[in-house]
């Protein structure tokens, strides 16, 4: 008998459902489980085996024995709580001691009934794997030792445990620059037109090619990265204060993407197998989905190309269908976040994040369950890795608590819709708590829509389109609930936020964001 590698000393289970345990077992054989007052017996086949564990309250440590006929497992130090799974690229994987304020809450936070586990991050699923999974274990936020930990994940766990006064269970299974196509199983991937040409791209690339020759590819770009993170470090040594300019200029950007080998952490269809449905079906609440940069240039290439913005729409709910059907649960909730303001420095801002930004809101309205917290007035100039993750923790923690939980939760706003009235535009507006206001926020203004001083009283990120096919920035105000676009003579399309980044700064009563829009004025 052996069990999948997350069934570990200090585990979290999720309360108040049946919960599954799965394991091997190379020959048929009765399986005994006991934990607190449950007690279970089943007779397994030889292979992959799951037994279900009835619902349990919120609670613990227990102790869990696993008999079969030949040995015996003592999992201990078991709480039953909230379990979460924590999945997509970079930004979710980025750690809390990497996070603003991240060293100082390492020193002082200490939250035993928080824990989480890593999935190991490998390609391949083979004896490597099999290895990493010996060593894998479940981690509490204390003893100063929980650094590498979702930074956030460990703000959303932290105010769910607040507020439900529960253990909270999460499980890290992410990893940074991948696209959603690497989360996706190959036949899903195939069952998708866009899926499908992603699949033959990479068998076209390295058709005809040996071993040796796709390696060779490989070590080419990795020297190449390698050159560039020498240069930039050389250069920051030499001249701390060097610009931004000043490094572009002698080094470039960096090398990426790199080659899709068929050994690759990106490759399509790749993590799917050799992190997810290692944990699969362990019984989980829901999921908090972090991705869509990687897939931004892609998605954008798509709709320029078909006139239709369905590349990352289409994945993305066929994600969220493969995922449930993993689980177990038709309806386990995904909530997921729309991605924040990026440019890279003297980079055209060609809105494809707007794009993605576009389809990601496009899934919500059609996928019930599905929720999503926007993302659009944080974001760092020139950083595709924000370190303020507080903001998003609690910003998804809100979503959780309300459409999950149904306890009080907020969200942002969106607009509902536009009327024109006596040469003015009215953008009707839903999630408003009963007022709309500027606020300011760390957003620069990159676009240069206005002198700075007449910043007090100006909305940022709103443009029109007339008649003559441009965009204008418009003079406009907040009249109660409302955004008045004034001189509507000729505008045929408004939008807000639509672009990689720039500056936005409607909020409404809790301050919470206007989501980015673009609607055609009839």
């Amino acid at each position: 008998m052996k069990l999948a590698a997350i069934f570990k000393d200090g585990m979290v289970l999720q309360r108040n459902t049946e919960v599954s345990i799965f394991g091997e077992s190379t020959s048929e054989e009765m399986v005994y489980i006991t934990i607190d007052d449950i007690c279970v017996e089943e007779k397994v086949n030889a292979g992959k085996w799951i037994i279900k564990l009835p619902p349990h309250a919120e609670g613990g440590p227990f102790e869990m024995k696993i008999t079969s006929d030949n040995e015996e497992v003592v999992i201990r130090d078991i709480l039953y709580g909230e379990v979460w799974l924590n999945n997509g690229q970079s930004n979710i994987e980025l750690e809390l001691k990497d996070c603003q304020g991240g060293p100082e809450i390492i020193e002082t936070a200490n939250l035993p009934e928080i824990r989480y586990y890593h999935v190991p991050k490998l390609p391949l699923v083979n004896e490597e794997l099999f290895e990493a999974e010996k060593d894998t274990c479940w981690n509490s936020i204390t003893d100063k030792d929980f650094g590498d930990v979702s930074g956030i994940g460990y703000f959303y766990a932290k105010k769910l445990y607040e507020k439900l006064g529960v253990p909270i269970g999460m499980i890290d299974c992410y990893q940074g620059g991948s696209s959603i196509t690497c989360w996706l199983e190959d036949s899903r991937l195939g069952s998708i037109t866009s899926g499908r040409e992603v699949q033959q791209r990479v068998k076209d690339y390295y058709s005809g090619k040996t071993e040796a020759e796709i390696a060779k590819i490989e070590d080419d770009y990795n020297a190449l990265a390698n050159k560039f993170d020498e240069t930039v470090a050389e250069a920051t040594k030499k001249n701390p204060d060097i610009s931004m300019d000043e490094l572009i200029d002698l080094a470039g950007y960096y090398p990426w993407p790199p080659p899709i080998t068929p050994w690759s952490m990106f490759r399509p269809s790749g993590l799917i197998e050799s992190m997810l449905k290692r944990i699969v079906p362990y019984t989980i609440k829901g999921i908090v989905y972090y991705q869509g940069e990687e897939d931004a240039i892609k998605n954008l290439e798509s709709y320029q190309k078909t006139g239709k913005n369905e590349y990352y729409y289409l994945l993305l709910k066929e994600l969220i269908s493969q995922y449930r059907d993993l689980f177990g649960n038709k309806g386990l909730p995904f909530i997921y976040f729309q991605l924040p303001m990026f440019i890279e420095h003297r980079r055209e801002d060609l809105r494809d994040w707007a794009t993605i930004r576009e389809a990601q809101q496009m899934v919500e309205d059609d996928v019930k369950g599905a929720y999503l917290s926007s993302l659009i007035d944080l974001g760092e100039y020139n950083n595709v890795h924000p370190i303020d993750k507080e903001t998003p923790g609690n910003r998804v923690s809100d979503v959780l608590l309300e459409k999950v939980y149904d306890l009080e939760g907020y969200h942002d706003m969106k607009a509902q819709g536009i009327n024109k009235l006596n040469d003015k535009i009215y953008i009707n507006l839903s999630g408003t708590y009963g007022e709309v206001r500027t606020q300011k926020n760390s957003l620069i203004d990159h676009r240069n829509e206005i002198p700075e001083k007449e910043e007090a009283d100006h909305i940022y990120g709103l443009e029109v389109r007339k008649e003559d096919g441009k965009w204008y920035v418009p003079k406009a105000h907040i009249d109660k609930e409302t955004i008045v676009i004034e001189d509507a003579d000729e505008i045929k399309w408004v939008r807000y936020g639509f672009f990689n980044y720039g500056k936005v700064n409607i909020y409404n009563k809790k301050g919470l964001p206007l989501r980015q829009f673009s609607i055609e004025v009839k």
